[in-house]
């Protein structure tokens, strides 16, 4: 069997959904074969066959938040369970971070105060010096951002790896290890990101220069690809026949 993929989006649009997948082919160095998608706008995820996957992502979303009661809500935090149970990798970027923490008990809000858009500061806590993704990260690395949500309660067990100054909780890692949301994105360089604020701006908003750490420039994060090519080689090295 060869090594596979899921995407779970939640976007509203075709074009924007093909760009978020279009941008993980090319920024996690996948081929179509091995990246599969599904929109959860459309159905339910609970038919998914995990046991044939290396890893789930679970994309952003301009129109939800994980605390939001978006469409096949339950069937989502199901299969999040089910995987953390079978130690099966997943990756929640953004909204998926906030759906993954809301799922395994933990909880997330919409805060506009603190909200990020454009290229931030992140800072690695003591807790990713030991992480198997994380602890190749420098003190300090840049990042796309876009959300007004985010996560204010970590599910039991769950460790807070990377922060930023408005965002107290930018990585998590679940009690079983297999888990990790990301507030950030990891699948967008300067291009990307340019792309993704124009057909989001209105309701992302301007990019705002008096918040600390952000401005109007927005910038390349080569960190934040080399960690989505490292867990996509980390998830297929857990990958095992009983899985």
């Amino acid at each position: 069997m060869s090594d596979r993929f899921l995407l779970i989006q939640i976007r509203e649009g075709r074009e924007v959904r093909d760009h978020e997948y279009h941008c993980l082919l090319k920024i996690g160095g996948l081929s179509i074969g091995e990246l599969d998608r599904h929109d959860l706008t459309v159905g339910p995820v609970d038919s998914v066959r995990l046991d044939e996957l290396s890893g789930v992502i679970i994309g952003g979303s301009g129109e939800y938040a994980g605390q939001d009661d978006y469409p096949n809500r339950e069937s989502l935090c199901r299969l999040v369970v089910r995987a953390e149970r079978m130690g099966l990798p997943v990756l929640g970027i953004c909204f998926g971070a906030q759906a993954v923490a809301e799922a395994l008990g933990g909880r997330s809000v919409e805060d506009r105060e603190h909200g990020e858009v454009g290229t931030f500061t992140l800072h690695r806590m003591p807790a990713a010096i030991g992480d198997p993704l994380f602890s190749a990260c420098p003190e300090r690395f840049l990042a796309n951002e876009g959300h007004h949500s985010r996560v204010v309660d970590l599910p039991a067990g769950a460790v807070t790896l990377i922060e930023s100054e408005l965002c107290p909780v930018q990585v998590f890692r679940s009690a079983g290890g297999s888990v990790y949301g990301v507030q950030f994105h990891p699948e967008l360089d300067r291009v990307g990101m340019l792309w993704r604020l124009d057909r989001y701006g209105g309701s992302y908003g301007e990019i705002d220069d008096k918040k600390p750490d952000s401005g109007s420039q927005i910038g390349d994060a080569p960190e934040t690809v080399r960690l989505l090519r490292a867990w996509l080689k980390l998830a297929v090295s857990r990958r095992s026949p009983s899985t």
